[in-house]
């Protein structure tokens, strides 16, 4: 059961889904979120106020996919449809993640393309496209793709970006991953085990103590025109970190000596370092060279910045 509240967006009523028991939506928040979204361009109109969807009534929306959002400082979301006689609709999903980190940590989770021009970060792919702007992450897409709804998606996506008006701060953490090698427009940043497993699969177990206390920033490389793979991750004490670099040598590397990397089945190169609340970890590496190097640098790179964070 929930509460069905509405604020006032310019001429339109916004619809919150709100359960009980729970404090409501407050007006500035949905109001700021809708105010992003144009109710009319370029002959496509509102085809209703829209609704807002919190923590707990994303799922009423999206099922099982709200997980994604919720392993983020997620929000709330505002979702608007565009008509224009018998075309197919055009869907605004426009995502509050709390803070620019998440934002874009959303946004790189399923980056694949060039950037096309929009926010901070932007792709377009086959009617959909996705951008972040400081704390928002926001996708405009149509079912059906052709020249009108195209144009339509990318006017509703520079409209939106434009009313954002401020970009926000990258992850610091992107900062300690070595530049010299990294494959462009690859770096993903996150939280949670999922979100590794998603980019990188490494175990069923959550055996690097990931959660929404820990911040991990992830990007693929090349050496000899071989990829492999870089993760940091930043805890909030010592003792978790090496915890969890403990537990990665022993359940994944299968190894308890202090070697750093190790050469797996797969011929390829993998192996942890820590240095205070920052633990390091290099996958598939083509050698055992270009692995220490890369924990080394990114070591370097914290024990530099980690201070400034």
């Amino acid at each position: 059961m929930a509460l069905i509240v509405c604020f006032m967006n310019t001429i339109l009523a916004v619809t919150i889904l709100v359960p009980w028991g729970l404090d409501p939506v407050t007006q500035e928040d949905v109001v700021e979120l809708a105010g992003f979204v144009p109710e009319e361009i370029v002959g496509w109109h509102a085809e209703s106020a829209g609704n807002y969807y919190d923590k707990e009534t994303i799922f009423q929306y999206m099922d099982g996919s709200g997980e994604i959002y919720l392993s983020y400082e997620y929000r709330g979301m505002f979702v608007r449809t565009f008509v224009s006689g018998e075309s197919e609709p055009i869907y605004v999903e426009l995502f509050d993640m709390g803070c620019p980190a998440d934002a874009f940590g959303v946004f790189t989770r399923n980056r694949q393309g060039s950037d096309a021009g929009i926010g901070q970060g932007s792709e377009y792919e086959s009617g959909y496209l996705m951008f972040w702007r400081g704390r928002y992450f926001c996708s405009v897409y149509s079912l059906l793709e052709n020249e009108e709804s195209k144009k339509v998606v990318f006017d509703l996506g520079r409209s939106i970006s434009d009313s954002i008006g401020k970009d926000g701060p990258l992850p610091g953490l992107l900062g300690l991953l070595p530049e010299v090698g990294r494959k462009e427009n690859s770096e993903s940043y996150f939280h949670k085990h999922t979100c590794l497993n998603h980019h990188y699969f490494v175990a069923d177990e959550n055996i690097l103590s990931l959660d929404s206390d820990t911040e991990a920033a992830m990007a693929d490389y090349l050496s000899a025109s071989e990829l492999y793979h870089l993760l940091i991750i930043h805890y909030p004490d010592e003792s978790r970190t090496q915890s969890a670099m403990a537990d990665f040598r022993e359940v994944y590397l299968q190894k308890t000596d202090s070697g750093a990397v190790t050469q797996l089945e797969n011929e390829k190169w993998t192996g942890a370092s820590a240095l205070g609340r920052y633990l390091a970890i290099v996958l598939d590496a083509p050698s055992g060279e270009s692995a220490d190097a890369a924990l080394r640098e990114t070591l370097e790179n914290a024990g530099r910045k980690g201070d400034e964070r």
